[in-house]
C-alpha cells in the first residue's frame, strides 16, 4: 500500500508532531506514572536534538533517549527547580541535568558572561548545581556552559529569550 503525503500542510504536519509527542508521552507515564508535568517536559527537552531559533519547536524528538532517561530516576536528588530564589540564605541556586558532562559553569548577564568563573558541583545522578548571593533587584540572562563547548539554556525555566546566534537565554526574574 503506499501513502501519499503530499495533502499535508503545515498544519497536517503539526498534527502528526502532536501525535508522536503524545505517544511518547505516553509511554513515559506507562513506564513511570509518577512522573509530573515538570518532569515530562524536562526529560523531553533535556533528550531532543536542538533545532535552530528560526525552526519551529524546540527540536527533534528522540523516543529511545526519553525512555532510557524516563527509566533512571534521575530527579530523587533535585529539592527545586531551577533558578531557585533561596530568601532565606539570600542566595540563588542553579541546578541542571547532566551526567555526562565532566565540567559546567554558569554564564550570564550578572558576571559579564565570564564562562569560567562560576563553575558548577556535581553531585548524585549527573545533577549539577550551584549557589550564587543574591542579587540586586533586576532581570538576568544566563546560560549554562558545557565541557567548554556548548552552550545550554535552562530547561527548567520557562522564562528565555532568543540570544541572537539561534538559540536561547534563560531569564533570571529577582524581585526584592
Amino acid at each position: 500500500m503506499q501513502v501519499h503525503l503530499a495533502f499535508l500542510d503545515e498544519v497536517g504536519w503539526h498534527f502528526v508532531r502532536c501525535a508522536h509527542v503524545t505517544s511518547v508521552i505516553a509511554q513515559m507515564l506507562e513506564i513511570n506514572p509518577g512522573l509530573t508535568p515538570a518532569q515530562i517536559r524536562t526529560i523531553l527537552l533535556s533528550t531532543a536534538k536542538r533545532l535552530p531559533a528560526e525552526q519551529q519547536g524546540y527540536g527533534m524528538l528522540h523516543p529511545g533517549r526519553v525512555i532510557v532517561k524516563s527509566l533512571q530516576n534521575l530527579f530523587a536528588m533535585k529539592q527545586h527547580t531551577s533558578p531557585y530564589i533561596n530568601k532565606r540564605k539570600k542566595a540563588i541556586e542553579f541546578y541542571i541535568q547532566n551526567p555526562c558532562a565532566s565540567h559546567i559553569s554558569l554564564a550570564g548577564s550578572f558576571n559579564h558572561w565570564a564562562h569560567d568563573s562560576l563553575l558548577m558541583e556535581p553531585s548524585a545522578n549527573g545533577l549539577w548545581k550551584i549557589e550564587i548571593p543574591m542579587l540586586p533587584k533586576g532581570t538576568y540572562q544566563y546560560k549554562f556552559f558545557v565541557d567548554d563547548r556548548t552552550w545550554l539554556e535552562d530547561i527548567d525555566n520557562p522564562y528565555r529569550e532568543p540570544d541572537g546566534l539561534n538559540g536561547f537565554n534563560s531569564i533570571l526574574l529577582v524581585e526584592n
